[in-house]
């Protein structure tokens, strides 16, 4: 658990960087050397398939990279940051980032477009040279060690972190901008949410122009606003009311999983209490318990009762 919380990372030399990272300045420089020149030395990348039907680069990093990034990772989220930031930082979650926006007339979500390949080692390297104080050689080793086919590679342990702090001076404004107003604002990753008052709407043009301002780009196709008279969610939580829940649709998901489960038991299947299916479904009614007690009761029930029914056609 971190305790201790720094303004800025404020290396000046790459020693003091290896003593942090738990090497030497020459591993260190070897390293960026090998990215530069064998970059499959350190990283497995490959193709993640959403069912969606969009792909999205990912990779897989090991060796003593995988060290250094994990130590550096650490190290980065020593960083404090405001309050409205969640994603990626200790004790925060998608929860504590839906949590408030509960009740409100309308809710904004706008979502920056391919955000982590489109954080260049430039924004990369003006992060750690001009807002966290670093040496310009500090800078320039953090951000090849950061920074992969010229953006923040997705699986990387440190991307999220370089992520909130690339986006930090965007992440204030848009606080500032919603605040004056009344508004709620929060930040999860790339995921922007805003709530308040019906004419909230009304705001996402000059929402987008701040988003322009600082270099990045909404994505259209994500953005959306909801009145609270349809159900509201952020960041795959319902804030409808005063208290956070699961989405109608996750409940009925996990119910019509429960009656397939059910219909297809049979005595040739009586170790279903061992299954996948089985092991899949009691991590959903747990995840729903966290939000809603009542409904995960009536669910764990439910598949308590399959697996009397299977144990009474074994025996």
């Amino acid at each position: 658990m971190i305790k201790r919380r720094i303004k800025t990372l404020k290396i000046k030399d790459v020693k003091h960087l290896a003593m942090h990272l738990g090497t030497t300045p020459k591993e260190l420089r070897k390293i960026c050397d090998i990215i530069d020149n064998s970059p499959s030395n350190y990283y497995i990348q490959w193709e993640k398939k959403f069912k969606n039907g969009k792909i999205r680069p990912m990779v897989d990093i090991r060796g003593r990279l995988r060290n250094v990034l994990d130590r550096l990772n650490y190290l980065l989220q020593k960083i404090a940051l405001p309050e409205y930031i969640h994603g990626g930082v200790p004790n925060k979650s998608t929860r504590t980032n839906a949590m408030p926006h509960t009740d409100k007339d309308m809710i904004l979500c706008m979502d920056i477009e391919k955000h982590f390949p489109r954080v260049s080692p430039k924004k990369v390297y003006d992060m750690f040279s001009k807002y966290q104080e670093c040496s310009p050689e500090v800078a320039r080793i953090l951000t090849r060690l950061t920074t992969l086919n010229g953006g923040l590679p997705q699986g990387s342990p440190t991307s999220t972190s370089i992520s909130n702090l690339v986006t930090l001076n965007l992440s204030k404004r848009l606080n500032g901008f919603a605040k004056v107003r009344g508004i709620k604002c929060t930040q999860y990753v790339d995921d922007y949410t805003f709530s308040g008052r019906t004419k909230i709407e009304q705001l996402k043009h000059q929402i987008a122009k701040i988003i322009e301002q600082e270099g990045f780009k909404v994505n259209l196709s994500k953005t959306k606003s909801v009145e609270s008279s349809r159900e509201q969610i952020v960041t795959g939580i319902r804030v409808n009311g005063p208290q956070i829940d699961v989405p109608k649709l996750y409940l009925k998901k996990v119910r019509s999983e429960i009656k397939s489960l059910k219909q297809n038991a049979s005595q040739e299947r009586h170790n279903a209490l061992y299954t996948k299916e089985m092991k899949s479904l009691e991590g959903k009614i747990n995840y729903v318990s966290q939000f809603n007690p009542g409904a995960a009761k009536y669910l764990r029930k439910q598949l308590q009762h399959i697996v009397r029914d299977l144990r009474v056609c074994h025996n």
